[in-house]
């Protein structure tokens, strides 16, 4: 009998302290967006267009505003009228990975 006990007793104390520890590392997520970041890179017909993830508010928060990490996509070569092996715009899509951003 007293060996259950301890073993609720140790359960419910490993089970409070995760609770709790979970309330304190969650931030709030702040909705962010996918930008274009600097200029694609050419690799033939097919480019690599770097993105980074902004507060779509555009509002300021100096250096405690942190976010998703920049990631980079591939995509099809346009040449937008200009020569034909040209690469005038990079039609890649927005990562995947969803992007927002908290304050430290």
């Amino acid at each position: 009998m007293a060996i259950l006990l301890c073993v609720v007793l140790g359960l419910m104390s490993v089970g409070l302290y995760v609770r709790a520890d979970d309330s304190e590392g969650k931030k709030e997520k702040i909705e962010g967006v996918w930008v274009h970041h600097g200029r694609h890179t050419n690799i033939n017909v097919f480019c690599q267009q770097p993105w980074i993830c902004r507060n779509k508010d555009s509002i300021m928060h100096g250096s405690k505003m942190k976010c998703t990490s920049s990631e980079v996509t591939h995509g099809a070569c346009n040449s937008g009228g200009d020569t034909i092996d040209g690469c005038a715009f990079c039609a890649a899509a927005e990562p995947e990975t969803e992007c927002y951003c908290w304050l430290e």
